[in-house]
């Protein structure tokens, strides 16, 4: 969950460029990434 801050904190121009060498691909990743942990909390309190 700390990483999908990582590119404010970097600025705009990092983010820029690591957009440019990596479109969209990290984002997806970030986005299953929130879905899995989402379901994994949900089954949590499911079972608790």
């Amino acid at each position: 969950m700390i990483r999908s801050g990582h590119h404010h904190d970097g600025g705009l121009a990092a983010s820029e460029q690591h957009t440019k060498s990596i479109p969209i691909i990290e984002d997806r990743i970030d986005m299953i990434t929130q879905q899995q942990v989402t379901s994994e909390n949900e089954a949590r309190a499911l079972i608790s």
